[in-house]
């Protein structure tokens, strides 16, 4: 859900016709997944946090959403574009312990 929000923004706020780029990578029980575009950026002071649903309506989320949902979000902005790296800590599963013997 939150790389959806991240490629959602990338959609319509990058203001550009030049295609993005997902990437993902699993090491170490951490799951990073970076959006770039080519867009400009944005004004980071104060997105997403605070926010309550109700007062904003339709759309404005999306930033929030992904604080909540990872790990750590951040945001790197530069005239090549914006990239949103959304990382996730998983934890290893245990091997499923007999029940039944």
């Amino acid at each position: 859900m939150a790389s959806g929000e991240a490629c959602s923004n990338a959609i319509l706020y990058a203001a550009s016709e030049k295609p993005f780029r997902v990437s993902c990578q699993y090491e170490g029980g951490v799951l990073t997944v970076k959006v770039q575009d080519s867009g400009r950026g944005f004004v980071l002071q104060g997105s997403g946090l605070g926010h309550k649903p109700r007062a904003l309506g339709a759309g404005g989320l999306g930033i929030h959403i992904m604080r909540v949902l990872m790990d750590e979000v951040s945001f790197e902005m530069s005239e090549q574009g914006t990239t949103v790296k959304l990382l996730k800590r998983i934890a290893k599963s245990k091997k499923p312990t007999e029940q039944f013997q």
